[in-house]
């Protein structure tokens, strides 16, 4: 049982990974549900599956609201996340198997 909105679901041997989300703010069809109430931050939640025991949690207090989907990404030690709004997103290629990055990253003037 948990407190939010189970929205996606991934394993990795004996854990499972769950996406919790707050209720929607227009959502009507929930709303007077005692979960809605309970359902207070959105988050990840590790469980240990032969023992049920939660062995993990990362909790978003704020700027996140929902949970769309999880995934592990196995031999991955620091995954990131680039965006356009650090110009260092253009000296970085991804493919599937390998990460570049430039061997010099010029200053921002």
């Amino acid at each position: 049982e948990m407190d939010g909105f189970v929205r996606g679901l991934a394993k990795m041997g004996d854990y499972l990974f769950i996406g919790i989300s707050k209720l929607r703010e227009k959502s009507s069809a929930f709303k007077h549900l005692e979960l809605a109430r309970k359902a207070e931050n959105a988050g990840i939640v590790a469980i240990h599956l032969p023992t049920g025991a939660v062995t993990g949690e990362l909790t978003f207090h704020a700027s996140v609201d929902e949970i769309y989907d999880v995934q592990v990404l196995p031999g991955v030690v620091r995954p990131g996340i680039l965006n356009t709004t650090n110009p260092i997103h253009k000296y970085g290629l991804s493919l599937p198997d390998a990460t570049f990055w430039a061997s010099e990253i010029p200053e921002e003037k």
